[in-house]
């Protein structure tokens, strides 16, 4: 199971694995500045952290072992420490610890609370980005996958994790899954558990790049360490982290990295091997992004070597470019098995690249770019404060041109190459990709704008008299605005659901080891909770699909329903589970339910399947429908045909009788005052904040089942009232699940009368809560009698026609035993 809130998992992931990573990452760090003989400073770990991204994907890229590939890492990562504690016998011992060491490492530690904090806020492990980016589950399972064996694909038809693999066949880039793959292999923590805090750690280490780029313009380290936090979590940045975009965010620091050690070779004394710490940075990012990552090598590698040539064509020398001579080699043995990799991926691509649009609404503004912008969702182009982020994105703007301007005039490399690089890019990038790509582009520029501002900041605060207090009083203002940015992410972010995910798990301790299981639920997190009983969950993110009883063969577009299936294909699988709904079908007759949560039933195959399988659904298919007679006979083909075979071979029918008619109680149309929000919807579905809904039901007094279609954030309550009367109950809540909006959520049991007054509501959740302002997607709110379900009857062919004008789910005949 998950164990999405035991405290010593909560401890492993959040604390000790990635205390490990940034241990690891020191080792190689100190490993790579000995054996160049560089004093790195607070770049150690980024260097160190992209040398593993680096490492790592070479050995993968040509088929090492996921665990060899490990213990290789952890190699390289004892060297290193032998390394250090040489160089600290011959100090002398531990040096002591000065502001040099604790302001970086007050910038690391807060840039990391500041990403942790939508996890945490949620009060459970999880992952961020749910439904908002499927991709979030494939790379999780993709690393659990490759710890187990090696970045190929592998028996891609077994079940629905294994055809995931297709993509390491296709090439996918390796690079984001170095580091979880080594805390994976090494602490055992379920890669679920790991992908945040990590995605965590980039920030932090994005912060650590940064606070290095303003200290060589000789900024206080207190200022620089604020404007380095400020710009690893700045809201672009911060957002693609918060829809769980691993890759998106390991590239800006990546890039900023190679630029800031490129820039710290530059402006140090020349040596033969200074060059050669940016050129593993710069392999990482070609281990990220593949051969795509040339639009930033490319601006920023022309500017080094523009910089060089020009310092040997002063000195009527060639001693200025041996350090390029000596750090090509590494750059081409570590980047050159990724740009191979790549290769087929990017070709098969090429749609995706030039039009792909993947999750947004549209194309992003580049006014987002910039550290200020008031919005819960990156993909909203209007903010949700117009005014306010008006006027942080101008004075973002004012300062962003101030710094850069004032760079130059510096002459700073490290400001001024992160401006060429990132903005460069952009440049390369949309004029020849899709909008989904340009987005892309606007993250990686992010930090070097960020960068760029804070340098204005100071700029004009180190002037004396009323242009220092005009200064701070900016980078107070441009502080307050980037963690107001920050606090919109949190509140809107999305969560994978606790307790639904916690019935997946108990699910999976009985199903070990006994698939494989069709799981007839549209969740992508499915068949990686269920891996180790070879699930396949056939209408969700990749997936392998099998046959439909539609014309064609072809899926339906709505929520798939046992009776969707092919007999053919749904008796492959001893176990199905599927998704409860007020409106579905039970599996065919041979299937027995074993066990059964407030969310899914567990059915197992026992016997033979039926010769026929005729569903009566009201679309044909789903739930069950009213079998329409005429002088005892059925009026449809299916059915009819059925009765025919029963009477001819002297069978029994099989019929599963009911449950009732679910009872629409409110519609979507009936909700007043709310908030419309921009998000995919299924027509007739309203995605909203705030709001409330009433409706009054006739029903036969009793107990009900209360369910509600939709993607709940904050979720809904529903209260009950006999008509006449004035305080209503409480009936129950249902919140905390943005799965897919047309899939159903149960709510509680409701006691009802005759004539009930029903009442619907948003749910205000405490603002320290994240999530807090999620939009929930609204669907209808039906009733069903509680505990109501399709029984299943045998009923003699020469009495047939009892079962006219009866609710069946199906009919079936089964060959004598």
């Amino acid at each position: 199971m998950l164990n999405q809130t035991s405290l010593s998992t909560l401890i492993e992931a959040w604390v000790l694995a990635p205390a490990l990573v940034i241990a690891g990452s020191a080792a190689l760090g100190w490993l790579l500045a000995r054996g160049t003989g560089t004093d790195l400073g607070a770049l150690t770990v980024p260097a160190g952290f992209l040398a593993g991204v680096s490492v790592a994907t070479m050995v993968l890229s040509i088929g090492i072992s996921g665990k060899l590939t490990v213990a290789l890492l952890v190699l390289l990562g004892i060297a290193g420490v032998v390394v250090a504690a040489l160089d600290l016998r011959r100090r002398g011992g531990v040096p002591r610890i000065d502001r040099g060491v604790l302001w970086p490492a007050a910038a690391f530690l807060a840039a990391y609370a500041i990403a942790l904090a939508p996890v945490v806020g949620s009060g459970h492990s999880a992952v961020l980005g749910y439904q908002m980016n499927g991709d979030s589950a494939v790379h999780v399972t993709v690393v659990e996958e490759i710890a187990q064996r090696d970045a190929r694909a592998h028996d891609v038809n077994q079940d629905s994790v294994h055809a995931v693999t297709r993509d390491l066949e296709a090439g996918y880039p390796l690079g984001s899954y170095a580091w979880p793959l080594f805390a994976r292999v090494l602490t055992g923590i379920d890669a679920f558990h790991l992908w945040v805090p990590l995605s965590g750690v980039v920030l932090a280490l994005m912060a650590l790049v940064a606070y290095a780029i303003l200290r060589t313009l000789t900024m206080p380290r207190g200022f620089a360490a604020a404007g380095g936090t400020l710009t690893g979590v700045g809201y672009l940045v911060y957002s693609y982290h918060g829809q769980g975009g691993t890759k998106e965010i390991l590239m800006p620091l990546a890039v900023y990295c190679t630029v800031a050690l490129a820039a710290r070779a530059l402006e140090g004394p020349a040596m033969t091997r200074s060059l050669i710490p940016a050129a593993v940075a710069a392999s990482a990012e070609i281990a990220n992004l593949g051969y795509g990552a040339f639009a930033w090598l490319v601006p920023a590698g022309v500017g080094v070597v523009a910089i060089l040539g020009w310092r040997a064509w002063r000195d009527r020398s060639y001693a200025p470019l041996k350090p390029l001579v000596a750090a090509a080699p590494f750059a081409i043995v570590l980047a050159l098995p990724a740009v191979v990799r790549t290769l087929t991926f990017f070709e098969g691509a090429k749609r995706t690249i030039s039009g792909g649009v993947g999750n947004l609404f549209g194309g992003l503004p580049f006014r987002e770019t910039f550290p200020v912008w008031l919005a819960h969702d990156y993909r909203h182009y209007i903010p949700d404060a117009v005014d306010v982020t008006d006027i942080g994105v101008w004075l973002s703007i004012v300062l962003c041109v101030v710094g850069g301007v004032w760079a130059l005039w510096r002459r700073n490399l490290a400001v001024s190459l992160s401006l060429v690089a990132g903005l460069a890019a952009v440049a390369l990038i949309t004029p020849r990709a899709s909008i989904y790509f340009d987005a892309k582009s606007y993250v990686v520029a992010a930090p070097a704008l960020g960068i760029a501002a804070a340098t204005g900041v100071f700029a004009v605060a180190r002037r004396a008299g009323a242009m220092r207090v005009v200064g701070l009083a900016a980078g107070v203002l441009l502080a307050v605005g980037a963690l107001v940015s920050d606090a919109y992410v949190y509140s809107g972010v999305w969560v994978t659901p606790r307790f639904r995910f916690d019935e997946l798990g108990q699910v999976a301790e009985r199903t070990r080891g006994q698939g494989p299981m069709l799981v007839n639920d549209g969740d992508e997190w499915a068949a990686y909770i269920l891996r180790d009983s070879k699930a396949w969950t056939e209408h969700a993110l990749r997936s392998p699909e099998g046959e439909y009883t539609h014309p064609g063969g072809r899926r339906p577009v709505r929520p798939l329903d046992p009776d969707d299936y092919s007999g053919r294909h749904i008796e492959t699988f001893p176990l199905i589970l599927d998704r409860k709904t007020p409106y579905g079908s039970r599996p065919p007759g041979n299937y027995v339910q074993t066990f059964e949560t407030k969310r899914y039933r567990l059915w197992q195959r026992r016997g033979t399947a039926p010769v026929f399988h005729v569903p009566l659904g009201s679309d044909g298919y789903v739930g069950a429908a009213r079998l329409d007679c005429e002088g005892g006979k059925p009026r449809d083909s299916g059915p009819a045909f059925v009765f025919r075979a029963a009477r001819r071979a002297g069978l029994p029918l099989h019929a599963a009788v009911g449950p009732a008619e679910p009872i629409v109680a409110i519609e979507p149309h009936s909700w007043v005052g709310f908030r419309a929000v921009a998000l995919f919807k299924p027509a007739g579905f309203i995605a909203m904040t705030d709001g409330s809904a009433s409706a009054e039901v006739t029903v036969r007094p009793g107990r009900y089942d209360t369910w509600i279609a939709g993607s709940l954030g904050p979720g809904i309550g529903l209260w009950a009232r006999p008509a006449g009367r004035v305080v209503p109950n409480l009936v129950g809540g249902a919140a905390n699940d943005m799965g897919l909006p047309a899939l159903w959520q149960p709510i509680a049991v409701a006691e009802l009368t005759h004539r009930s007054i029903l009442h619907a509501s948003w749910v205000d959740r405490p603002w320290w809560r994240a999530s807090s302002r999620r939009p929930n997607v609204i669907g209808p709110i039906v009733l069903t009698p509680a505990g109501d379900r399709a029984r299943v009857v045998d009923v003699p062919a020469a009495r047939a026609s009892s079962l006219c004008g009866k609710r069946l789910d199906w009919l079936e005949l089964y060959k004598p035993s």
